[in-house]
Parts: structure tokens; sequence; C-alpha cells
């Protein structure tokens, strides 16, 4: 699952993209509805791994909040951001 920042947001990087999702601002799920942290148990049950995009663009800063894979090597109090 994608989450892309709400209403044409755009975050200058993905620190902010990531302040956003925990103060509880709201994200688009891509090609579906808005969500945002508050629905984030129900996401988890649904889907395989959840990242976090800093916009809309392909390119855009990105970081995996929550990868059911054990060897995806997710702590989920630390936030790395993603390199190409």
């Amino acid at each position: 699952m994608i989450l892309i920042p709400a209403y044409g947001r755009r975050y200058k990087d993905i620190q902010d993209a990531i302040q956003a999702w925990e103060s509880g601002a709201d994200f688009c799920i891509a090609n579906g509805p808005y969500c945002s942290i508050r629905d984030f148990q129900l996401m988890k049950s649904e889907n395989d791994f959840i990242e976090l995009w800093a916009s809309s663009n392909w390119g855009s800063e990105k970081v995996t909040i929550w990868d059911a894979d054990p060897l995806a090597n997710y702590v989920p109090t630390t936030w790395v951001k993603e390199t190409p």
C-alpha cells in the first residue's frame, strides 16, 4: 500500500511527511480513499507493506512504515530514509 499526501499537499522531504503522519494528517491511499494514522491497525491487517511518500510524484522520497516480512529489518521506532 502506498500513501501519498492528501488534498494535493507536498512535503519538502520525508521527515516533514513523517511528522504530518504522526500528527494525524490525512493521506490518500494510491488509487483509493483517504486515511490517517488512526487507520493504521486496519491497514496493517489488510496489507503486506505500507509506504509513506513525501509527494504524489514518482521518485518522491518515501519510507516503509510497516512491512509484514520479518526479514525486512523494520524497527517501528526508527524511520530510515530509503536510498535508491
